[in-house]
């Protein structure tokens, strides 16, 4: 082997190593590069969903509330009220720790993320929203333990007035936690885009410093330089299709509920909010249908959380295969479940609700050896009976039918009354 040949073989060797190790350097960059923004998307989704969670509690809440104080007006059950004191106090908690999660940026595997300087402000500016949280839930304790319907009374006043403010602030907490989401989810975009950008780059760097005057100097190698070439677009279009993928994944978790596959309460409200839109606009008949799992907690009590993980899985999909195209199923949270139903008349919507009640209660559910049956409470909103102006107008009425509904026995569809 002459000495030109071996000169040869040394740059070959030295232009080749020197372009892997951009290669690979770049591509571990890219790599940290995504998945540090990709965590830092999935800690606000998780951020979204407990602001989300808490704004509800503060209704289910006050709702609560106003029943414990007129219980000795309206004679309710001891037992009943044993029961909306017990639901109320388990409330108060998960609404105390979400105030205290969303001030500090703290996540439920002890990690944590610094509070944008928008969250502070809300929880310790001039909203202040983290004392004013707990002057709430320190009223709702207290009226829970005054003995007199006239104590009681003062009381229910603080809190209604407390309330409404209180629940267009934490509107405002969900907003900003969607708005930085969204920011998130535009920084993964752009990241993508400067990362195609800086892989063709670097490619074009390889080709013009690396390539170009290796294969200049080895006319016999052309095959070998065909060959390189094809590995380098290979290797633009295996990254390109990561980053699709990558995107695709990301758009998934931000929309989709990780256990069902269904959409996620962050979309509902938005889709509920143009067919109601809609409905204004072209007097289009439209109906609502929230669910709710009966005695749901028994089975993860008595069997276990993967029975009971399986058992919503495949109230999914009795939900999808229940509903026509166009229609969408949501899962709300826990073992809740809506149901948008477009462009239908009343009684199709009545009739649709009570098919989808008595499929469940006559599907077995069959996970692990453990045979169970099981049924559906819930609560019927139609554009035909009763005018709402906001989607929560909407969802709260449809809440209260599905009250009514468990009140009423459960394994019933209870309608809104006008």
């Amino acid at each position: 082997m002459t000495s030109e040949i071996k000169q040869l073989k040394q740059s070959m060797t030295i232009r080749y190593i020197l372009a892997i190790t951009l290669i690979a350097v770049f591509s571990i960059a890219a790599f940290v590069s995504m998945n540090v923004v990709i965590k830092g998307m999935d800690k606000n989704v998780y951020l979204v969903n407990v602001s989300g969670k808490q704004r509800l509690l503060s209704q289910y809440i006050a709702l609560d509330a106003y029943r414990v104080y007129s219980a000795t007006q309206t004679n309710l059950d001891r037992e009943e009220l044993l029961l909306i004191k017990k639901r109320l106090r388990k409330n108060l908690t998960e609404m105390s720790e979400a105030n205290y999660m969303l001030s500090q940026g703290l996540l439920i595997d002890n990690s944590s993320i610094e509070p944008s300087p928008e969250i502070r402000e809300m929880f310790f500016g001039e909203l202040n929203l983290k004392f004013r949280v707990q002057q709430y839930l320190a009223l709702v304790r207290l009226i829970m333990d005054l003995p007199e319907y006239e104590q009681k009374k003062i009381i229910i006043l603080d809190i209604e007035r407390f309330s409404d403010g209180l629940l267009n602030d934490l509107d405002k907490v969900v907003l900003q936690f969607q708005k930085e989401g969204e920011e998130r989810l535009q920084k993964i975009k752009d990241t993508k885009f400067v990362l195609l950008v800086l892989t063709l780059l670097v490619l074009v760097l390889e080709i013009l410093f690396i390539f170009r005057p290796m294969v200049n100097r080895i006319v016999a190698l052309s095959q070998m330089k065909e060959g390189v070439l094809e590995e380098l677009e290979n290797q633009v279009k295996v990254r390109t299709l990561h980053l699709e993928k990558m995107n695709k994944q990301l758009n998934q978790l931000a929309h989709h509920d990780a256990l069902t596959g269904l959409r996620n309460r962050l979309n509902m409200e938005a889709n509920i909010e143009e067919v109601l839109e809609a409905s204004e606009r072209n007097g289009i008949e439209f109906a609502v249908l929230m669910l709710d799992l009966d005695w749901f907690k028994r089975v993860n009590d008595q069997y276990g959380h993967d029975v009971g993980d399986f058992v919503l899985r495949e109230l999914a999909q009795i939900l999808q295969q229940s509903v026509r195209e166009g229609d969408h199923v949501y899962r709300a949270g826990g073992e809740e479940f809506v149901v948008l139903l477009n462009r239908i008349s009343y009684q199709d919507a009545k009739q649709k609700a009570e098919n989808i009640r008595q499929s469940v209660e006559d599907y077995v559910f069959m996970a692990n050896g453990v045979k169970l049956r099981k049924t559906l409470s819930g609560g019927l909103y139609h554009s035909s009976l009763l005018k709402v102006s906001s989607v929560k107008e909407l969802l709260k009425q449809a809440d209260k039918a599905l009250y009514a509904a468990k009140n009423a026995g459960r394994n019933i569809i209870m309608e809104v009354k006008a």
